[in-house]
């Protein structure tokens, strides 16, 4: 009698091979990195649609950037209700270590609401970050006139989420 079908040797030896295609797949794809990267794309989408909203802002108003931000000074951006500790936070958009951008150390609530006002119909909350009610991890800053908008934390897109070599994530108009 001629039996038809594969031997159990056969389905081990497919099943291994599929097994090691399958595990070399997946660490080329990284998900990690691919994470990370989506996260820094919504930074950046974030980032720019702030900018966007201000420069819009200027334009249909007739507002100006000391119209948010004193010269010399960078906010916090966030909504109604925003507290930002005095002098204490410190946005260290590259992961370096370094301080790159310190939010205004003035006397009053340094959380700039651009919901409340009006120019942002709604504002997303930087991801992977752990904030006070209505904080969103971006900052607004006015370097002599200079509109910069950035992002307080990113992640490296590298293996891991290393944050040793992350991007700066900011923009200027």
């Amino acid at each position: 009698m001629n039996k038809r079908g594969f031997t159990m040797i056969e389905l081990i030896i497919v099943i291994a091979i599929v097994a090691v295609l399958a595990a070399v797949a997946f660490v080329a794809v990284d998900p990690a990195k691919r994470l990370h990267e989506s996260r820094n794309a919504a930074r950046l989408q974030t980032v720019n649609a702030i900018a966007d909203a201000l420069a819009t802002d200027f334009v249909d108003n007739g507002t100006s950037l000391t119209t948010y931000v004193p010269d010399n000074t960078a906010y916090m951006v966030g909504n109604a209700g925003c507290t930002t500790p005095v002098g204490v936070v410190v946005c260290d958009n590259d992961a370096d270590g370094v301080a790159d951008v310190t939010l205004a150390a003035v006397a009053a609530d340094v959380c700039l609401d651009l919901v409340g006002s009006g120019v942002l119909a709604s504002l997303s909350v930087n991801p992977n970050m752990t904030l006070p009610d209505g904080n969103s991890g971006y900052y607004v800053q006015n370097d002599n006139g200079g509109l910069y908008v950035g992002s307080c934390t990113s992640e490296m897109e590298g293996a891991g989420g290393n944050t040793d070599a992350a991007p700066a994530i900011m923009t200027a108009r």
